[in-house]
């Protein structure tokens, strides 16, 4: 989406991808593209892989027209730049799913220790050991956060049964 000030007189006919052409003429009169993140668009798109493929084919098209007639390229035609931010998002997604099969490893691997205390052992946990990170003096670290000796959101301390 697109919003601008007047800065031509009107479109010609034989160009598809009015907001590009815009976005080439504001460059090639020395102004700026610029992003705006705290823009509220609505906007529909294609429901179908084949609405989808047949937009994307004529924008692609439309973007090939604007850079041979006016010699602008928009910048979803630079394919590196395409790769290189569609790379980074794949890169996102396996950081994701590496961690999420890591916690699926560590619950499983917490469950079937759980079950063989149960079910072997026969340790009901009445009396645990217990995860001392957890437990954690909440006005203690929030006073030691507030006088600025740690950045951290938490505060991990050492403590064994024995000093309970």
């Amino acid at each position: 989406m697109i919003a601008f000030r007047k800065v031509f007189d009107q479109i010609p006919p034989d160009v598809a991808m009015d907001e590009a052409f815009v976005e080439a003429i504001v460059v090639r009169q020395g102004m700026q593209v610029r992003y705006a993140p705290d823009a509220i668009v609505y906007n529909t798109g294609p429901t179908t892989v084949s609405d989808f493929m047949r937009q994307r084919r004529r924008n692609h098209a439309g973007h090939l027209y604007l850079k041979h007639k006016y010699g602008y390229k928009v910048s979803s035609i630079q394919n590196r730049r395409v790769a290189r931010i569609a790379f980074k998002e794949l890169w996102g997604i396996v950081r994701l799913v590496w961690v999420l099969v890591l916690l699926a490893f560590i619950e499983a691997t917490s469950r079937v220790l759980g079950w063989y205390d149960f079910a072997i052992k026969r340790d009901r946990h009445v009396v645990w050991n217990m995860a001392w990170t957890q437990k954690q003096n909440v006005k203690d670290v929030r006073q030691h956060r507030e006088n600025g000796a740690s950045t951290e959101s938490f505060t991990i301390q050492k403590h064994t049964q024995l000093e309970r």
